[in-house]
């Protein structure tokens, strides 16, 4: 079985290797950075020791060219055709992929110490809103109710089986508020859309049950990953899931422009895995 070559997203250099031909990297597009920048932010990050790389099939950084995909059916596409030779996923993403899809993908490289959660994001202007959901996520972390959601959508990789087709009920209360909410389906299983183009998993758990305990009703908009910004700015949606922000706080975050308040986190990870084509 022959491997393409093992690379990192953004390399720490490895003496005296040298490779003519570029290394390309598919990651899933970030809202407030290019290509390059989002590039060159990972290559400082590993300089300053915030984040642990390794590389073991690319001498330098120039070596490695990152391409963005507005969706991972895209950018799976693109690594099926070889227009890419790995892509970049969360660790549990990574894992539902290897075990939906037998043996087409094999782990490339596990990237170490990236400290990543996911957050709720709102127009700036609308801090109240943002309030109220940052209540309702606390109550659910102290009640044991987000835990419980977790286990039961995204940790099934460990042990118990997946079921795609169970639905997420949204209780109608009669003249309450309604809330828009953009979806885009694109993180299974955090995020997913179902075989009947039902938004569905945890994600969508998680909004139903800040929707009961605000006493409000919930309209799920699905849109693709780089309208997120877009969605909320044009009133299309109160409200996008997913942002995604480094935890270590730096000072811009390559997926959340400043004009997107963020909730607090809702999901974290650790690790982030390249993926590349088994041939």
């Amino acid at each position: 079985m022959k491997k393409l070559l093992v690379a990192v997203l953004l390399v720490v250099v490895c003496a005296g290797v040298v490779f003519a031909e570029t290394h390309n990297v598919g990651v899933i597009i970030k809202n407030n950075m290019t290509e390059q920048e989002y590039k060159d932010y990972v290559l400082a990050r590993g300089k300053a020791g915030k984040t642990k790389l390794f590389s073991a099939g690319a001498g330098n950084s120039e070596d490695i060219n990152v391409k963005y995909y507005d969706s991972l059916m895209m950018m799976q596409l693109a690594l099926d055709r070889g227009d890419i030779e790995e892509m970049v996923l969360p660790e549990v993403v990574a894992e539902h992929i290897l075990n939906t899809i037998d043996d087409k993908y094999t782990v490339s490289m596990i990237i170490r110490d990236t400290p990543m959660a996911l957050a709720f994001g709102f127009k700036n202007d609308n801090a109240e809103l943002r309030d109220l959901f940052n209540e309702a996520l606390t109550s659910m972390k102290q009640d044991g109710t987000l835990g419980n959601l977790v286990a039961r959508y995204i940790y099934y990789i460990y042990g118990a089986e997946f079921d795609e087709a169970a639905p997420v009920n949204f209780r109608k209360i009669d003249g309450a508020k309604t809330l828009r909410i953009a979806v885009t389906g694109d993180m299974p299983p955090i995020d997913f859309i179902d075989a009947g183009g039902v938004p569905g998993g945890f994600n969508v758990a998680v909004i139903a049950e800040i929707a009961r305990r605000l006493g409000m009703n919930v309209e799920l908009v699905n849109i693709e990953s780089s309208a997120r910004v877009s969605s909320l700015m044009s009133g299309r949606s109160d409200a996008v899931f997913w942002f995604e922000f480094y935890k270590d706080a730096d000072t811009k975050q390559p997926d959340v422009p400043e004009n997107v308040l963020l909730s607090s986190e809702y999901f974290d990870w650790n690790k982030d895995y390249c993926l590349q084509l088994v041939k």
